[in-house]
C-alpha cells in the first residue's frame, strides 16, 4: 500500500500576516521570499480535513541536518528563541 502526503495549501492572507510578524519581530533582515513546498509535512493533513482552516508556513533558518524528520536529524537550537517571539506574536496579530 502506498503512502500519501498531502500538497502544502497555503492561505495567502496568512503569509502576509506571518510578513508582517517576521518584520515586526524580527527585522526586515530576517524575511525571506516565500518558499515553495511540495508537503512532507503532518500538518497539511490539517486543511485537507478541514479546509476552512487558514494556514501558513514559517521557516526559521535553524539549519536542519541532514533533513527534517530525519532519525539523525540536528538543528541549530538559537533559533527557537525566534519562533517562539514569531508564534507570539502571531497569536498577538490575530487574536488580538
Amino acid at each position: 500500500m502506498l503512502h500519501r502526503t498531502p500538497a502544502s495549501i497555503i492561505t495567502p492572507e496568512v503569509t502576509d500576516i506571518i510578513a508582517e510578524v517576521i518584520k515586526e519581530e524580527l527585522g526586515s533582515q530576517a524575511l525571506i521570499p516565500p518558499i515553495t513546498t511540495a508537503g512532507g509535512e503532518d500538518f497539511f493533513w490539517y486543511p485537507k480535513e478541514k479546509p476552512e482552516l487558514k494556514t501558513g508556513f514559517i521557516a526559521l533558518g535553524e539549519d536542519a541536518q541532514p533533513g527534517l524528520h530525519d532519525p539523525n536529524m540536528h538543528f541549530d537550537h538559537s533559533a527557537l528563541p525566534n519562533g517562539v517571539k514569531l508564534h507570539v506574536g502571531l497569536v498577538k496579530k490575530i487574536l488580538g
